[in-house]
């Protein structure tokens, strides 16, 4: 879920919001999802997990940013049934 997004105007309008954690794991793992033909993450059987990990560069290791690592699973006979219940 999405707080409600605020907004401040003083000679300039800035706009934040706060997108849920849930939310946000959904919105990455569509956006890969979308790069694979014929995948949705809402289809029949398809599960996806995203994890954050810290980017690091440097020795000793210092923080540079976030990765988002995206795991999505076909159940190809889940699918596979959702396809002949749509043909019969």
């Amino acid at each position: 879920m999405i707080e409600k997004v605020k907004t401040v105007e003083i000679h300039t309008r800035e706009h934040r919001a706060v997108i849920d954690h849930k939310l946000l794991e959904r919105i990455v793992a569509s956006f890969v999802a979308e790069n694979v033909p014929g995948l949705a993450i809402d289809l029949p059987g398809v599960r996806f997990t995203v994890s954050f990990e810290e980017k690091t560069e440097g020795s000793p290791g210092y923080r540079v940013g976030t990765n988002a690592v995206v795991k999505i699973t076909e159940d190809l006979t889940t699918r596979d049934l959702a396809t002949q219940e749509q043909e019969v």
